[in-house]
């Protein structure tokens, strides 16, 4: 877990504002923002932010990129609300952006061997 802009603990410099994990041998960064990720957690296998409330799922270079937007009750800044959901299998990472309501709105399903 990573501090929003909105908790206290975003201003606080004893904690983190960036995290880099691993699971079943993948690195995955994650930071609240794009500008708090550095070039250690870009280059992880996956890539997790928030910040813009824009939904997203993109392959950039060897690195998977999502954005679940926002679970805010009403559209902001364009976008309805939404989750995100992340599998990892033995063959593959299949990340998900569902409507609040669980309705899929997007889905890729990219090969461990393109990631990382």
């Amino acid at each position: 877990m990573v501090p929003g802009l909105s908790c206290p603990e975003y201003h606080d410099h004893r904690v983190p504002k960036r995290l880099v994990e691993s699971f079943d041998e993948l690195k995955v960064g994650c930071a609240h923002a794009e500008k708090d990720l550095r070039a250690q957690q870009f280059a992880a296998a996956i890539v997790l932010t928030g910040h813009t409330h824009e939904a997203r799922i993109e392959l950039i270079g060897r690195s998977l990129f999502v954005n679940p937007g926002h679970l805010e009750d009403r559209v902001s800044r364009g976008e309805k609300p939404s989750y995100g959901l992340l599998e990892i299998t033995p063959t593959d990472v299949r990340a998900g952006i569902y409507e609040i309501d669980h309705v899929l709105r997007k889905q890729v399903i990219v090969e461990r061997v393109y990631l990382g």
